[in-house]
C-alpha cells in the first residue's frame, strides 16, 4: 500500500524499520502480514489456591489445576497420562486428581482445521509421590507408666504437646504422660509431603490392693480359707492356691486337703495393668482332745490343742465355774488341782471365733 505521502511520517512503523521519517515528497510503500490463523498449544501447571504456577508434582492425593494458556484453537483433547483423557471446545481451566502415584507425562492437543498445521501439541511431566507415613504405640499405659511412640516416613518430626515427652522432635520419643493425653505429630519428608496424625494415650488408674484371708468354720476341723478381696481398680484376677488348683473368682473360696504351709499368689488385672499380690497361710486342722489319763505315762498328760495361731483357753466346771484361763495358751494345762470329772472349755481363735466342748479329766493307769 502507499503511505506517509508528501512528507507525512505519522504512518506507524515498527522497531527496525529502514527509517521511520519519510524523506520523499512522493509516497513509501508499507508492508502488511496479518497472522489470522495462529494455532499454539501451551499448559501451565498451579496449585487449586493459584499460588504456585509451575508446580512439578505433589503427594497423594495431588489435585492439579491445568491451565490452557494456548493461542488458537477449535478443540482441546487432554491426557493426563494416568488413563484419564478429557476433551472440550474452550479453554477453561482443568482440574485434575491424582490418586496413583508415579511419572505422569500430561499431553494437551489443539485442534483448529481453519489453520495451515490445523494441530499443535503442549507436554508437561507431573511427579506424584505415596510417602509411607505411619504412626504407631500403646494406646493403654498404666499410670506411672511409659510407652514408645514411633511415627515414620518422614524427615522432620514435631510433636505436641510437649509435656510428658521425652524429645518432641524425634520420630520415637518415649511419652510418660500423668493422665490421658492426645499427641499431635507433624511429619515433613524429603518430597516436601506434609502428614499431620495423632494417638491418644490412655491412662489407666494404679490397681490399689485390698486383699485379705479368712478361716472358715475352723472349730469344726475345717481348712476352708475364704479370700476378701476389696482391691479397686481391677476387672479381674485369677488365684494359685499353691495345691495345684487355680481360680478366676473375684473372692473364691478353697478347701485345703492338708495341713501345711501355702503360697496363694494373685495376679489382678485392669487392661494392660497388673498387680501380683503373694499371701502366705499356715493351715493347720484344730483339734481339741477331750480327754486327759493323768497317769504319768506321758501320753495325754497336758491339753495339747493344735492350732495354727495362738489360742485363748478358758475352763469351766459343769456349774460354770471358771478354773483356769490363758491367753496365747501354750499347750501346758493338765487339770492341776481339779479331781476328776467332765469339765467345759473356751477357745477363742485369732478371728474371734469361739470354739466350746467338754474334757474329761482321768486319773489313769
Amino acid at each position: 500500500v502507499c503511505a506517509s505521502c508528501f512528507g507525512d511520517s505519522s504512518f506507524p512503523t515498527t522497531e527496525g524499520a529502514w527509517s521511520r521519517r519519510n524523506g520523499s515528497i512522493g509516497c513509501n510503500n508499507a508492508f502488511f502480514k496479518f497472522d489470522l490463523a495462529s494455532l499454539r498449544a501451551r499448559i501451565e501447571t498451579n496449585t487449586i489456591k493459584l499460588d504456585n504456577p509451575g508446580i512439578g508434582g505433589g503427594c497423594l492425593p495431588f489435585e492439579v489445576v491445568f491451565e490452557n494458556n494456548s493461542t488458537g484453537g477449535k478443540i482441546f483433547e487432554w491426557d493426563f497420562g494416568d488413563g484419564h483423557m478429557f476433551s472440550t471446545e474452550s479453554n477453561d481451566t482443568i482440574v485434575h486428581l491424582y490418586i496413583e502415584p508415579g511419572e505422569f507425562r500430561v499431553e494437551l492437543r489443539a485442534f483448529d482445521p481453519n489453520t495451515c498445521i490445523s494441530e499443535d501439541f503442549a507436554y508437561t511431566t507431573l511427579n506424584v509421590y505415596a510417602p509411607n507415613f505411619s504412626l504407631e504405640g500403646e494406646t493403654i499405659i498404666c499410670s506411672g507408666g511409659s510407652t514408645e511412640l514411633s511415627a515414620t516416613g518422614g524427615v522432620t518430626y514435631v510433636w505436641s504437646p510437649v509435656e510428658g515427652l521425652s524429645d518432641p522432635s524425634i520420630p520415637n520419643p518415649v511419652a510418660s504422660p500423668v493422665d490421658t493425653t492426645t499427641y499431635k505429630v507433624f511429619i515433613s519428608n524429603f518430597e516436601g509431603c506434609n502428614y499431620e496424625d495423632s494417638i491418644t494415650i490412655n491412662v489407666l488408674p494404679q490397681i490399689e490392693v485390698a486383699i485379705s484371708l479368712e478361716q472358715n468354720k475352723v472349730c469344726q476341723g475345717s481348712r476352708e480359707v475364704s479370700i476378701i478381696n476389696s482391691s479397686e481398680f481391677a476387672g479381674s484376677v485369677t488365684w494359685a492356691f499353691g495345691d495345684g488348683t487355680l481360680s478366676d473368682e473375684w473372692e473364691p473360696v478353697h478347701t485345703f486337703a492338708e495341713d501345711g504351709n501355702y503360697e496363694i499368689r494373685g495376679l489382678l488385672v485392669n487392661q494392660a495393668c497388673t498387680q501380683e499380690v503373694i499371701l502366705n497361710i499356715n493351715i493347720q486342722r484344730l483339734n481339741i482332745p477331750n480327754v486327759l489319763t493323768r497317769n504319768d505315762d506321758g501320753i495325754n498328760e497336758v491339753l495339747e490343742i493344735t492350732s495354727a495361731k495362738p489360742v485363748n483357753l478358758s475352763i469351766y466346771t459343769r456349774w460354770g465355774t471358771k478354773v483356769y484361763a490363758e491367753t496365747n495358751y501354750q499347750n501346758k494345762w493338765h487339770g492341776e488341782g481339779l479331781v476328776n470329772g467332765i469339765y467345759y472349755y473356751e477357745v477363742v481363735l485369732e478371728n474371734n471365733e469361739v470354739c466350746t466342748g467338754w474334757i474329761q479329766l482321768l486319773d489313769g493307769t
